[in-house]
């Protein structure tokens, strides 16, 4: 069984869980330092207007911003923190299964 979190509700896992695909999900946080909590916390919003109660396939990182984004007037950073992943409705709740969790 893949690892997994829990933030607002939310289980996010890197690898997959059994359950019902509601579609992609992803966020974007545009400043330098950006907290991963943060990004969760606009991940788990964006899974619970799906319907769902998992993210799978989650990855993140910081990027570069590219082109005249990284010149803009409006903004003192260079880097944003972005996360992605798969909402679904989990068909088993991986919390209330027993053994190992890798």
């Amino acid at each position: 069984m893949p690892r997994f979190t829990e933030h607002n509700g939310i289980i996010f896992t890197e690898g997959k869980f059994p359950g019902e695909i509601l579609g992609p999900v992803k966020s974007e946080i545009s400043r330098q330092n950006a907290l991963l909590s943060d990004l969760k916390t606009n991940l788990a919003r964006e899974v619970k207007l799906k319907g769902g109660d998992a993210l799978i396939d989650f990855t993140y990182g910081q990027a570069a911003h590219k082109g005249m984004r990284k010149f803009s007037p409006f903004k003192w950073d260079t880097e944003s923190l972005k996360g992605n992943g798969i909402a679904i409705k989990l068909s088993v709740d991986p919390r209330r299964l027993e053994g190992d969790l890798e």
